[in-house]
């Protein structure tokens, strides 16, 4: 069992439920201040995690040898471990429920609300559907493994993988966008093969990447025979390749998007040499040296990062951009807009439309408003950037052509809706703040999640000070 210490240090994560379901609307988010709770002075405390709308708080606590979730303040039951990482205690997308795996005597479990579920020898973290009506997880007993659906063991293989097992790592959930469909990679002899539904699909050396379509109507997976990968899309195979990257469904049509590699060295983590292009459909693109995983813009353009030779560039449609040292982290905004980080002579700039902005030590945090007309990001001036991580220096908050004050950390940088006013969380020395518009408020231990009102008069976000585990609510000021 973890060991845990006092309640400053302890907390190592505070989420704002879970990645997968992004942020609450905000005519759905509370803006009324709120504690929530408030930790006993004999429990030590863990994985603090607020529901998307505000109105609810859960975390792991611990008393002797023994742990618990926590909601609000209503103390769950006792096990022996609460198990997972960075999916404990998870909140379903409309706050109401609390689902968490524990385990108790060596048997673990899924404990949905106050329910506890069946008992098996191994479970998997839990996952939530977008809407939040059903609830799947992994497990294994007796040497073989199912997975959970509803509450409902399905059939039993000799391995599988379900959505909560790879986490962060899968791009969306492997229920559908609707909730109605469900799939899971399962394997049985040393053969692999999706399982959507009931149905199980092709067996192959093996499968990853599991994504339905916008629609929910068409599955989507990676597969192996052999040393050849290719794209399986509504049970028909794509062209085969040497590797294949990270695809998306294009939003127009039911078409995935991906950037392959023929003539590389595949070991498994890595692609050497070969060359890459980007494919869609079934047609692919021009052969670069490196293709990174596509994006499209709001008006339908695909948008990807190339390298060819010494040059690094982004394509916007058929269109390469200006080469740099490097280029990453493309974002695509509201009106077709796209903007990146690059990198030139050792110093960091954002490109927004093709127009340069001002050179910084360090750049991060890319995001347009809603409308579109702004974009915002962070800056460091003065430090040590590898492009990966910065050492000193001081950060700010650039929004359009303003720049904000300068401070130890800045992060989370939001719009309003109407984008004329942003929203960050700051560091200056040992406080942390959120500052909105020129208003920087009082100072906690941990924040995180911040949501502008509807009028983008008020900012909302949970916080911990001390033991106290607060909804926090402040004024915009311009």
């Amino acid at each position: 069992m973890r060991k845990l210490g006092a309640i400053g240090a302890a907390i190592v994560s505070v989420l704002i439920a879970a990645p997968c379901y992004g942020q609450a609307p905000s005519s759905e988010v509370s803006f009324e201040e709120k504690l929530l709770a408030t930790v006993p002075e004999d429990v030590q405390v863990r994985d603090v995690r607020f529901s998307l709308d505000g109105r609810r708080v859960a975390y792991v606590g611990a008393k002797g040898s023994k742990e618990f979730v926590v909601v609000g303040d209503q103390r769950g039951e006792e096990f022996d471990s609460i198990n997972g990482f960075l999916s404990v205690p998870l909140f379903a997308p409309d706050g109401k429920t609390v689902a968490y795996q524990a385990s108790r005597g060596g048997r673990g479990c899924v404990v949905v609300g106050t329910k506890r579920g069946e008992e098996f020898d191994e479970v998997g973290r839990a996952r939530f559907s977008p809407d939040g009506k059903r609830l799947a997880y992994s497990a294994v007993n007796m040497g073989k493994a199912f997975v959970v659906v509803d509450g409902t063991k399905g059939e039993e293989f000799d391995e599988v993988v379900s959505p909560g097992d790879l986490g962060w790592y899968t791009p969306e959930p492997h229920f559908s966008p609707d909730g109605a469909r469900f799939m899971y990679q399962a394997k049985k002899g040393d053969k692999w093969f999706v399982v959507d539904g009931r149905k199980k699909g092709r067996e192959y050396d093996r499968v990853e990447q599991l994504l339905y379509s916008r629609d929910g109507k068409v599955a989507a997976y990676q597969a192996h025979r052999g040393d050849a990968r290719f794209v399986v899309v509504g049970g028909k195979e794509g062209p085969e390749f040497d590797s294949v990257g990270t695809y998306v469904w294009s939003p127009t049509e039911n078409k995935v998007v991906y950037n392959a590699n023929v003539g590389g060295n595949n070991n498994g983590l890595f692609t050497l040499g070969g060359k890459w292009a980007l494919v869609v459909g079934e047609k692919k693109g021009w052969n670069y040296d490196f293709v990174d995983e596509a994006k499209f813009t709001s008006d339908g353009r695909v948008v990807y990062k190339a390298r060819d030779g010494r040059r690094v560039f982004v394509v916007v449609g058929e269109d390469p951009g200006e080469s740099f040292d490097d280029c990453d982290w493309v974002v695509a905004g509201p009106g077709g807009r796209v903007a990146y980080r690059a990198q030139s002579g050792g110093k960091f700039l954002v490109v927004t439309d093709g127009e340069r902005g001002p050179k910084f030590d360090a750049v991060g945090g890319l995001v347009f408003s809603p409308d579109g007309k702004r974009l915002g990001y962070h800056a460091n001036v003065g430090g040590n950037s590898n492009g990966l991580f910065t050492v000193g220096g001081k950060w700010l908050a650039v929004a359009g052509d303003e720049r904000g004050e300068e401070f130890d950390n800045v992060d989370d940088l939001t719009f309003s809706p109407d984008g004329k006013a942003v929203a960050y969380e700051a560091r200056q020395g040992e406080e942390r703040f959120v500052v909105a518009g020129t208003q920087k408020g009082e100072p906690f231990d941990k924040m995180r999640g911040l949501v502008f009102s509807p009028d983008g008069r008020k900012v909302a976000f949970g916080a911990i000070k001390g033991r106290e585990l607060w909804w926090k609510v402040m004024a915009v000021r311009p």
